[in-house]
């Protein structure tokens, strides 16, 4: 499909209200501040009257014009980004299901790299299919979804590349996931965080199945098209640069067995 060049701002007005009046907005029982609603966070918001007098509205008990213009106003200043900083995290990508056609490629790199950075496990993320999250990070603009030096990073990698990942379960459907990295000890350090039960897979992948590269605070995270995935292994836990949990136990069961009581 021919990615869109100019983002249909209508389009995606009309989803955001319908969203908006979908779920009434209810207080957050931990912070008074914040409402559980998938547009809006933050419970008071500051509007304008007639003599352009600020006033603050409790967007629970907002009446509908005063809801309406809540949501105007945060449509203020770049369009491609302004509802992503103001829906709440669990209905992020959900939204973006739902708007993604409308956005121009251009527009929808910046919303993608911005949120795959936002939001906890994004790869993990129900809304998408494996297949469906592969599609959208090619309907991205290469030149908004990655930096000038992640692009040509995987310019500059092998045919095939060495990538890892951290996994607690030995479910293919888990273990194939958009989401890797290029360094071992990355994928290492993730795992430990599982416990006993974390493991490291390791595995194959042809350059042109990476759809986008991250080096963000050195995870060298590569986004990729699990389907032409290869040599998929577990990564030998004597090769760790850490101490897994798992390991860690059957050191001291051994020391167990030596000590005489």
């Amino acid at each position: 499909m021919k990615k869109r060049t100019v983002t249909d701002q209508e389009a995606i007005e009309k989803i955001i209200m319908k969203l908006a009046y979908a779920i009434k907005p209810v207080p957050d029982p931990f912070e008074k501040t914040w409402i559980k609603h998938p547009i809006l966070e933050h419970r008071e918001m500051v509007h304008k009257n007639k003599n352009g007098e600020l006033y603050s509205v409790d967007m629970c008990h907002a009446t509908d014009k005063e809801f309406v213009e809540g949501i105007n106003r945060m449509k203020e200043g770049n369009f491609a980004l302004w509802f992503h900083f103001g829906i709440n995290n669990p209905y992020r990508f959900a939204f973006l299901k739902q708007v993604a056609p409308y956005y121009s490629a251009e527009d929808l790199g910046v919303i993608v790299r911005t949120l795959w950075h936002k939001v906890e496990n994004p790869a993990e993320d129900p809304s998408f299919s494996i297949a469906e999250l592969c599609q959208l990070f090619r309907d991205c603009d290469p030149e908004t979804l990655m930096k000038s030096g992640e692009r040509n990073a995987i310019k500059k990698m092998p045919e095939i590349v060495r990538v890892y990942r951290a996994t607690y379960s030995t479910e293919m459907s888990n273990i194939l996931s958009v989401s890797w990295t290029l360094k071992p000890h990355i994928a290492e350090q993730d795992a430990v965080k599982y416990g006993r039960n974390g493991l490291v897979y390791e595995a194959d992948i042809p350059r042109k199945d990476i759809l986008a590269y991250y080096g963000r605070s050195g995870r060298a995270e590569v986004v990729l098209d699990p389907t032409n995935i290869q040599n998929i292994e577990v990564r030998d836990e004597s090769k760790w640069s850490v101490l897994s949990p798992a390991h860690a136990v059957q050191i001291v069961e051994n020391a167990l067995k030596k000590i005489v009581v």
